[in-house]
């Protein structure tokens, strides 16, 4: 592909962000998500064990949870961090990763987990098991990765990007959450 066709690409994509962009974000989102579990499912579940057949309906969970909740709710939150968090800049990107990390990646992490729970039909005892079992390992895991690159996105990168980095990113983070919620 040329240099300007590419650029005309971008543009294009810019213009439609600029003006849809919880639209974009949530199919961008929900894309990635699903992504994410077809890595899980293809690469890391099938590796040395009986090859089990592909779960579209997990899949189709993943991405209509991206879709329809975290990139809507992540791409608001970014805004919302943007707007009312104001100071010197290394001030400002540190107080978003707290509030980030401390505020919406536990709560979020919950409501993400029960939902998928929701979704694969199990009951609400079930989904409360379920969580007990995994909630604290992967809020856990969240911390050893999500600060960082929180860092990194909150000084780099402009907000109606912020989920796009995130969501790159979080391919390999939906792989671990599918494998682990799967196991």
């Amino acid at each position: 592909m040329s240099n300007g066709r590419m650029a005309g690409i971008l543009r294009a994509y810019q213009n439609v962000l600029r003006k849809h962009p919880i639209i974009v974000q949530s199919i961008q989102v929900g894309a990635l998500m699903g992504l994410g579990d077809a890595i899980a499912q293809t690469f890391v579940e099938r590796k040395g064990k009986e090859s089990k057949p592909f779960n579209f309906i997990r899949n189709r969970n993943f991405i209509l949870l991206g879709t329809f909740v975290v990139g809507p709710a992540q791409s608001q939150w970014f805004k919302i961090l943007d707007r009312y968090i104001k100071g010197k800049r290394a001030e400002v990107v540190l107080k978003k990763m707290v509030c980030d990390q401390l505020i919406f990646a536990p709560f979020f992490l919950a409501v993400f987990l029960i939902l998928l729970e929701t979704l694969e039909k199990r009951s609400l005892s079930k989904a409360q098991k379920s969580m007990r079992l995994y909630y604290f390992d992967i809020l856990k895991a969240n911390y050893t990765v999500w600060p960082l690159v929180q860092l990194c996105n909150f000084y780099l990168v402009p907000v109606n990007y912020q989920t796009l980095l995130v969501q790159v990113v979080a391919i390999a983070w939906n792989t671990f959450i599918s494998y682990r919620t799967h196991v």
